[in-house]
């Protein structure tokens, strides 16, 4: 029963995480998506990152919606631990470095695979040439996440590789960041 509770402690916590990504990622003004979609973004994520607000932004980022996302992880994942009865808070500051941690790899995971779910689709968006708002945004997304990578590849003749680059770069920091947050889980079991 508990094992239950923390995957839907896990799932809950995990899509306000995607929702506040997706609000710091278009608070920049970089990513072109549909007022509605952010307003309703906004509305669901506002309880959360009102009361960060005096986080400074860093440029237009809005970086209280980042801290906001990596508060509720931490949350997410004391909530988690003591649901299943792991002792984590023998050595408090050990704890707290370990849930710390943990969080920010979360975090940095949620962000990569949300970085491969735009390339995904962005490549299926334009592989079959769709025209509706919502594959515009996607589109909008997907060729501002590809930017480094056709910069990089101007001057070749292999432009054309820049989403296979992108999603093979995103796949092996993604490799990484599970096998560090696999190590890291290790320690407290």
């Amino acid at each position: 029963m508990e094992r239950y509770a923390s995957l839907l402690i896990e799932f809950t916590f995990g899509v306000f995480l995607v929702l506040l990504l997706v609000r710091f990622f278009t608070s920049g003004g970089r990513f072109y998506l549909p007022f509605q979609f952010i307003a309703t973004i906004r509305g669901v994520t506002d309880w959360t990152v009102r009361p960060l607000s005096f986080i400074p932004r860093i440029g237009k980022y809005e970086t209280a919606a980042l801290a906001a996302g990596l508060l509720l992880t931490i949350i997410q994942e004391i909530a988690v631990y003591s649901l299943l009865g792991v002792q984590i808070f023998q050595q408090p500051s050990i704890s707290l470095l370990f849930i710390f941690t943990r969080g920010l790899l979360l975090v940095l995971a949620r962000v990569i695979q949300l970085y491969i779910i735009v390339i995904i689709a962005g490549v299926i968006c334009r592989w079959f040439q769709m025209r509706d708002p919502l594959s515009q945004s996607i589109s909008s997304c997907y060729v501002q996440v590809l930017m480094p990578y056709l910069k990089l590849l101007h001057h070749t003749k292999f432009t054309a590789l820049a989403p296979l680059l992108a999603f093979l770069v995103a796949q092996i920091m993604l490799v990484a960041t599970n096998d560090a947050l696999m190590r890291i889980s290790s320690i407290f079991r």
